[in-house]
């Protein structure tokens, strides 16, 4: 059966959201009007959702809806993809264990998809999940999101309950779920009939459990797969601001930060010729050659960036570059902090007596990242290295100085410096260490 208001929905998309309409319509759609619940109670199905391979639909619901209804449903939906939510919350489930507050999940994914619905230009149905006491904003990411909700079921339930028959974005929860399981609504396809008349499992639309890691692993791998071919069909001036971002993750995902860092400082410190250790292999033929010695030098430009958006946020990773220069004897350099300027009262300089490193941060400017560079190349100094650790936030240099450099983007995404190397370091994940 055609439903006119659900097709048009689709053109409206199409032609005004070409790259949800990618994304979406890699998805199997499925009809289905009932639900079976875990007890064996029967309900009716969400208006829509999604569980990362198929596009399940109510087609009994649709007919109540508008095309324009329609369509904010299914941008909300493909925001559960963008997100990656079906794999998501299943595997936030397996991580919780008995703590697992599946309300609280949806809750949770739900605001965060309605966030991004209206941010599309959309006007979210005042039945939908509304984070309208701003908790997100207290949180500022999912995951203490949920766990906030987790911890406080009440506000839990206000959320999700009092939504009407239209809760066109609905919670995806198990029962009294609106346009529903949208959140994660699980990964398994589930078989339907004809106009879905024959009530499908609940456990084949969230089947999180059912999968195994590795069936978890491939679909996340499918989603972000479906994810980059979207983008490359549209092209990028037709991807939302927040999908880049995670295609970002995607292409240039996190390393452990800490073992980029100190191969890059011990990469500079090579070894030097030495005649007072000969070496060996040639001393039989009476044949003497230089061996090699530790160098022992290392000296190293530790440039600041001291923005007010900066603050108190590199201590870890000086920390850390303190634990690299105490193994070299002769470690020395400088700290340079800068916003728009270096200003030479707050150059630090300092030899290995001086380690380990302590800095108190000054500045609270803009950000440009010439000014550490300019006021070496000023005094002729030139380090064997220099680690810059910013978040990313300003205007690069237009010339490569001519040695090493680490740009370290602090708890940002990873930023495309003209030169050097540059690793995301998230100091706030230890799984990332």
């Amino acid at each position: 059966m055609q439903h006119r208001s659900l097709e048009a929905a689709k053109q409206r998309i199409l032609i005004g959201q070409p790259f949800y309409s990618c994304m979406l319509f890699q998805m199997t759609e499925k009809h289905i009007t009932h639900i079976r619940n875990p007890d064996g109670s029967v309900e009716e199905a969400p208006l829509m959702a999604v569980d990362g391979r198929n596009l399940f639909i109510n087609p009994r619901r649709v007919e109540d809806y508008s095309a324009e209804v329609l369509e904010t449903v299914l941008i909300h939906e493909a925001q559960h993809l963008v997100f990656k939510d079906p794999v998501n919350m299943a595997e936030l489930a397996r991580s919780e264990g008995s703590r697992y507050n599946e309300r609280a999940s949806v809750a949770a994914h739900e605001i965060i998809a309605n966030r991004y619905v209206e941010k599309a230009g959309y006007t979210v149905p005042g039945s939908c999940v509304h984070d309208r006491e701003g908790v997100y904003n207290r949180f500022g990411d999912g995951l203490s999101l949920y766990k906030h909700l987790r911890d406080t079921p009440n506000e839990a339930e206000d959320l999700l309950t009092g939504r009407g028959p239209g809760n066109a974005t609905g919670s995806g929860s198990r029962k009294g779920s609106g346009e529903g399981s949208g959140e994660g609504s699980g990964e398994g396809s589930g078989e339907v009939s004809g106009e879905g008349s024959v009530p499908i499992d609940m456990r084949d639309v969230i089947p999180g459990e059912r999968l195994t890691d590795s069936e978890l692993e491939t679909l996340r791998k499918d989603l972000e797969d479906m994810l980059v071919s979207a983008a490359a069909s549209v092209g990028q001036g037709n991807v939302p601001g927040h999908v880049r971002c995670v295609l970002d993750k995607i292409r240039s995902p996190e390393v452990p930060w800490k073992s980029v860092l100190r191969p890059f400082l011990q990469s500079v410190c090579r070894d030097e010729p030495s005649w007072s250790t000969p070496n060996r292999r040639f001393q039989a033929s009476s044949t003497y050659l230089p061996g090699m010695r530790s160098a022992g030098n290392l000296c190293v430009a530790l440039m600041v960036d001291v923005s007010g958006s900066m603050y108190g946020s590199f201590s870890e990773v000086i920390s850390e570059v303190n634990g690299v220069l105490e193994a070299y004897p002769n470690a020395s350099g400088h700290i340079i902090p800068a916003d728009t300027c270096v200003v030479d009262e707050t150059v630090i300089e300092f030899s290995h007596q001086d380690l380990p490193l302590t800095f108190e941060c000054v500045g609270g400017g803009g950000t440009s990242f010439e000014p550490p560079f300019q006021w070496l190349e000023d005094r002729g100094i030139r380090p064997g290295c220099a680690i810059y650790l910013t978040d990313g936030y300003g205007t690069f240099p237009a010339k490569d100085p001519g040695y090493p450099v680490l740009w370290c983007f602090i708890n940002t995404e990873v930023k495309e410096a003209p030169f050097g190397i540059s690793i995301s370091v998230n100091t706030t994940n230890p799984q990332t260490q």
